[in-house]
């Protein structure tokens, strides 16, 4: 695996409820199985104790695109608190514009995941650059499906990554 993005929340470009987190991680594998067995592996046994041991949030395998060119990365996990109204919202008909791959797991169907039991998704959408992932989130043709996710679902959200 490797590493794609990691960086304080506090750097972010854009973050909503994600005052719980401190720092965001994006690793990639060349697929679940081998992220599965890198998380339970020897190796990192040690590297994941200390991360136990001194730290807090949330940690998920994902099953989504190849990411490796991207470098603005949207992270969060979602509680649909409406699912009749949040049924509606449809994110990837403005996502091509901004050449974005998006990822949408729902828990119950992850192979591995730490603190997300009052969550129902794990969402992940990576960009071309980190303003990209800004400018979608704040642009006018997302709003309304922006404004529809604001007020059917909560949970910490972040962009965050490099302009390169």
């Amino acid at each position: 695996g490797k590493v794609l993005c990691k960086q304080d929340i506090k750097d972010a470009s854009y973050s909503e409820d994600a005052d719980e987190w401190t720092a965001m991680v994006v690793l990639q594998f060349p697929s679940v199985a081998q992220a599965v067995t890198w998380h339970d592996s020897e190796e990192y046994a040690e590297a994941k104790a200390l991360r136990l041991e001194t730290s807090t949030g949330q940690f998920a395998i994902i099953e989504g695109p190849d990411f490796g060119n991207y470098h603005g990365f949207l992270g969060a996990f979602i509680k649909v608190n409406d699912p009749v109204a949040f049924a509606k919202y449809a994110p990837t008909k403005t996502l091509g514009a901004y050449e974005a791959r998006r990822t949408y797991n729902k828990v119950d169907d992850l192979p591995y995941a730490e603190g997300l039991e009052n969550y129902d998704a794990a969402v992940l959408i990576a960009f071309p650059q980190r303003m990209g992932g800004t400018g979608w989130m704040t642009s006018t043709e997302y709003k309304p499906d922006r404004d529809l996710r604001l007020s059917t679902t909560s949970g910490p959200c972040a962009i965050i990554g490099t302009d390169e």
